[in-house]
């Protein structure tokens, strides 16, 4: 595998991708912090990110990936969330722009982190990729 193509594998693999989240009067609106407080939980590490999964997402909550496969599950998506972690545990996310509308939001970020653990069968690499990500929110009461 040559030099490039974590960073090649990983731009292609996850371009856009729809989350649905099932929230009892949850609402999305400008004034929602729900995206950026799941944003600031991964910042601060694996286990903050995964204590608070729980509380932002609903038990039927729905992840369309970019790849094709869903996640149809919160137990499948905190082990999906987990084995990134394993992989990336240095993630850093940023939030590039975020467009609110109703109860969709659509946010582009950025994903930066350390490849130390096996990920889409990849063997780790040591080396630091980035990743751009664009995802659509959409609440469904």
């Amino acid at each position: 595998m040559t030099d490039h193509a974590i960073p090649l594998l990983m731009a292609t693999i996850l371009l856009a991708v729809i989350v649905i989240c099932r929230r009892k009067g949850l609402r999305m609106s400008a004034s929602n912090p729900w995206i950026k407080r799941s944003v600031n939980q991964y910042n601060t590490g694996k286990a903050a990110a995964m204590a608070v999964i729980d509380e932002l997402y609903a038990a039927d909550f729905v992840w369309h990936r970019g790849t094709g496969e869903v996640i149809n599950s919160l137990k499948n998506y905190k082990q999906s969330q987990s084995e990134f972690f394993d992989a990336f545990p240095d993630l850093h996310l940023s939030i590039d722009d975020m467009v609110v509308e109703g109860d969709k939001a659509a946010v582009r970020w950025t994903l930066t982190g350390t490849h130390r653990g096996e990920r889409w069968g990849v063997p780790p690499t040591n080396k630091k990729v980035t990743l751009a990500r664009a995802f659509l929110f959409l609440c469904i009461r």
